[in-house]
């Protein structure tokens, strides 16, 4: 069983269907779930959510997509922050960016994001897009 770190922009293109990114998202959420494989999600996920406006609500439909058993919270630990503060300093990268690529990596993840500053946190976790998924 795969088990995947998806990025919050991810989510945002599946749930927003934002054009040809909503729909590989989707596909992949798809993929996903029918390989019985694990999504993961974090703390940090609900905030970047929140931000962008989403009610709480609206965040448990959104990661409703998958089932209980193929969903899986992932906390962050003291050390993680640490960790990334000190890499987003030095490397100039935004510190959810960061967070996300170290929470992957630490639970054995593939990330998954569209993000171009995940190519420089290579070191951390190879990350690839939905549609080199698919």
């Amino acid at each position: 069983m795969t088990t995947y770190y998806l990025d919050t922009c991810i989510w945002i293109d599946y749930w927003e269907e934002r054009g040809s990114n909503g729909e590989r998202a989707c596909q992949l959420i798809k993929k996903v779930l029918l390989e019985n494989s694990l999504v993961l999600y974090s703390d940090l996920h609900v905030e970047e959510l929140k931000h962008r406006g989403y009610t709480i609500d609206k965040i448990h439909k959104i990661f409703s997509i998958c089932k209980p058993h193929h969903l899986r919270h992932v906390h962050m630990t003291k050390q993680q922050v640490i960790e990334m503060q000190h890499i987003a300093t030095q490397m100039h990268i935004p510190k959810g960016d960061v967070l996300h690529a170290i929470l992957a990596r630490d639970n054995h993840a593939q990330c998954v994001t569209h993000d171009s500053y995940f190519h420089r946190l290579r070191d951390i976790t190879l990350a690839k897009t939905p549609r080199e998924l698919l």
